[in-house]
């Protein structure tokens, strides 16, 4: 399972980024690859349910030219990001140009082999959602019946491919008490 980042790694960190912005580098890049998502969280502020995507090429074209200039960390996001059929070859394509990928999804859609796949990409960050500890408020928050249960067991497939994925949550008044 992935470690905590040492401080001296923190602190390296750090310098790189600040570097990164002394030189006018974008050190990190977020692509949100889709707007779709499988929820439909009462917080979400993506309010387009345009279906017109860029293409697995016109992505490639972007990570070559954020390759370019010099940027480190990709975060892979959404709407939901696996949602896409292309998603592992988008990621694929990043890591293996180079880049320190980290992907933001609700785990809801992940499968076994996709969170191996996602395990064998080495990603610096995996990161998820958790509205609350019960179904029923989670529920409630993504608006989808269910999303609850495949949520904890995206979490528990990404442990188990020794991931360890960073758990957040949007407190709001009808989860506060949890």
């Amino acid at each position: 399972m992935s470690e905590p980042t040492s401080t001296p790694t923190r602190l390296l960190l750090h310098n790189v980024i600040a570097r990164c912005t002394q030189l006018n580098i974008p050190a990190t890049a977020i692509l949100e690859l889709t707007y779709r998502c499988n929820l439909r969280c009462v917080h979400c502020y993506i309010d387009i349910h345009d279906t017109d995507e860029l293409t697995l090429e016109e992505w490639k074209e972007i990570i070559d030219q954020l390759k370019a200039m010099g940027t480190i960390y990709l975060l892979l996001t959404g709407g939901e990001a696996i949602i896409r059929t292309d998603f592992l070859e988008i990621a694929t394509y990043a890591r293996r140009s180079g880049f320190i990928i980290n992907l933001m999804t609700n785990s809801t859609l992940l499968t076994d082999d996709v969170a191996q796949e996602i395990a064998e990409l080495k990603p610096g960050s995996v990161t998820t959602s958790l509205y609350g500890v019960t179904a029923a408020t989670h529920d409630a928050v993504t608006r989808v019946a269910g999303s609850y249960e495949r949520t904890i067991e995206g979490i528990k497939l990404l442990v188990k491919y020794d991931l360890c994925p960073l758990v957040q949550t949007v407190v709001m008044k009808s989860n506060m008490q949890e």
